[in-house]
């Protein structure tokens, strides 16, 4: 099931721009299409019922959102490139599945407060949408975060820009009020050495007051 809607938000049009010609000339087979390995490695958190809803900001193509909607999650999945947004709703239409894909500007559009079991932020920095995204969080409700660090600016790929990534210590502290169910700050080598990335990877739950 999809809610075909349209882009919301202005402000930030030649970053759309840019995210939907790099979807092009990538091709819409083309990057990661496995849910994150952050994600899947925390499976029986997701699993319990009842599942209700999750939201996955910065979704890109929608790996996570896939993968959370066939754990039975209804999802709703965000993204300021409507290329993305478009396979994202060509997969789940296929597929059945209970995914609502949304172009919209993060820096722009509120999310909703207290309505999701699961949030889901992942390669994907904003500071101001911290707050948001725990406001987003029901009581008892997890937040899987996972996101570069400033190590990752000494290696090849990812953000070079600071603002972009996180500091040491950074994503701890902004879920401190959170029980921090597991996290760590590690750098990945895979065969290819293109694709190593220094991150800080969160899985926290929202007090249940």
């Amino acid at each position: 099931m999809v809610d075909r809607l349209g882009c919301m938000g202005d402000r930030d049009r030649s970053d759309r721009q840019k995210w939907d010609r790099k979807y092009r000339e990538k091709g819409s087979e083309s990057g990661a299409t496995e849910p994150a390995e952050w994600l899947v490695a925390h499976r029986d958190l997701l699993t319990p019922e009842p599942r209700g809803r999750a939201l996955d900001v910065a979704c890109r193509t929608g790996r996570n959102a896939i993968y959370l909607a066939r754990l039975g999650f209804t999802v709703d999945a965000l993204d300021v490139s409507g290329v993305a947004i478009a396979w994202l709703q060509e997969h789940v239409e296929r597929e059945g599945l209970s995914v609502h894909a949304k172009c919209c500007d993060l820096t722009r559009e509120p999310l909703p407060r207290r309505d999701y079991q699961v949030v889901l932020n992942f390669n994907f920095l904003l500071r101001g949408l911290f707050a948001a995204l725990k406001d987003a969080t029901v009581p008892g409700g997890l937040v899987f975060f996972e996101s570069f660090t400033r190590l990752q600016m000494e290696l090849p790929g990812g953000p070079s820009d600071p603002e972009h990534t996180l500091e040491a210590g950074e994503l701890h502290r902004a879920f401190a009020d959170f029980e921090i169910l597991d996290y760590r700050e590690t750098t990945l080598f895979p065969e290819d050495v293109q694709r190593t990335r220094a991150i800080a990877s969160l899985v926290a739950r929202r007090s249940e007051r």
